[in-house]
């Protein structure tokens, strides 16, 4: 599963337009710490590597991964089918979890208001690595029919022309991606989440970036965020443990004073709906962010 990438400049959050009352059920309250986390969001390939080897990448565990995926999906979609959803470290975790096994979902979710059709150079950016992160092989391209099955899955009601954009040609039914490369990696802390009597979901999160080489590079060559892990975990270089690296991550972000041991680079809010399918997640209705 591959991990990634770049930081958009983001727009304040506007209200969404609905016909329900919204309700809100959670709240970013402080908890208590027990001790001092999204696809594997450890991009570990050097950057000059082409985009097929960074779709490759970690494909040897494939089988096991995409069952832990599939068993949070099934966590995450049955916590929030609950009447009552509160803020906790639980839901906290397991939507940390849920992007760091999904990387691309979150972050390249293109800007949209609600019945509005984003950006088509963000769009189909997005639609791109989404399909190539599920592929089990990366061809060089994406098929037309595997880029209209991502917008279904991922977005409501949206319309598109098939066409180029700055990231991607459209040739012959493939989308050909024009030249580029993606590096880094970010996990998402929620720090809100509510619900309207639509069963619309509103949630906020903060994102967390690190760099490419954080996962292999020692202290002294790592980032600010990096370096309080490394702190935490009582190591100089977290080569060789990328999983208890991300783990420690994930439960770093649920403790109250999160947004003080890390540079918080953007904030995301984001309204949607639990999708129907059962090996799917959400179904987008609106993204805003903005770059801290």
């Amino acid at each position: 599963m591959k991990k990634i990438v770049t930081l958009l400049l983001l727009a304040a959050f506007l209200p969404i337009a609905s016909s329900c009352t919204a309700d809100k059920v959670g709240t970013n309250e402080p908890y208590t710490q027990t001790d001092n986390n999204l696809e594997d969001p450890l991009n570990t390939t050097d950057a000059n590597n082409s985009l097929e080897q960074l779709f490759e990448a970690d494909k040897s565990n494939e089988s096991n991964s995409d069952k832990m995926e599939l068993q949070t999906t099934i966590d995450l979609k049955g916590l929030l089918s609950g009447g009552n959803i509160l803020m906790s470290p639980e839901v906290i975790s397991l939507f940390c979890t849920y992007y760091y096994e999904h990387p691309y979902e979150l972050r390249y979710l293109p800007q949209f208001m609600a019945g509005e059709t984003p950006d088509w150079d963000e769009l189909s950016f997005y639609v791109f690595n989404v399909s190539c992160a599920e592929s089990p092989v990366y061809e060089g391209y994406v098929a037309k029919d595997d880029f209209k099955n991502v917008v279904l899955r991922y977005f409501d009601n949206l319309s598109y022309k098939d066409t180029d954009s700055q990231w991607v040609t459209f040739v012959e039914g493939k989308y050909i991606p024009t030249g580029w490369d993606t590096t880094g990696s970010v996990f998402y802390r929620l720090t809100n989440i509510s619900k309207d009597e639509c069963s619309l979901f509103t949630a906020s999160f903060d994102g967390i970036a690190f760099s490419e080489l954080d996962f292999t590079e020692d202290y002294e060559s790592s980032s600010p965020n990096m370096r309080a892990v490394m702190e935490v975990m009582g190591i100089e270089n977290p080569t060789g443990a990328l999983q208890s690296t991300r783990e420690k991550i994930a439960k770093m972000l649920t403790n109250s004073n999160y947004a003080e041991v890390f540079l918080i680079e953007e904030h995301v809010t984001i309204s949607f709906r639990l999708a129907g399918e059962a090996n799917d997640t959400f179904v987008y209705v609106s993204c805003n962010r903005y770059k801290k």
